[in-house]
């Protein structure tokens, strides 16, 4: 099964582009997808816009990886 991002996912259901909800929240479409595709990592002020511009439906948890727990 493939995981599809959650800002990927929130933003197909608001129907938004990469492009109008960059303009929301101030970051270019391009750092939009590298996000989405966990190229980049949002700065903590872009996380806190994201996650107030998406009613907190998209939180830090969905936009930086957590480090694997060590197997024993």
């Amino acid at each position: 099964m493939i995981a599809i991002h959650p800002l990927r996912r929130w933003l197909f259901e608001h129907r938004l582009s990469f492009e109008k909800f960059g303009e929301q929240v101030h970051l270019s479409k391009g750092m939009v997808s590298q996000i989405i595709s966990g190229n980049r990592y949002p700065s903590a002020e872009a996380i806190a816009r994201i996650r107030d511009a998406t009613n907190g439906e998209v939180s830090a948890d969905d936009l930086i990886p957590s480090p694997k727990k060590e197997q024993k």
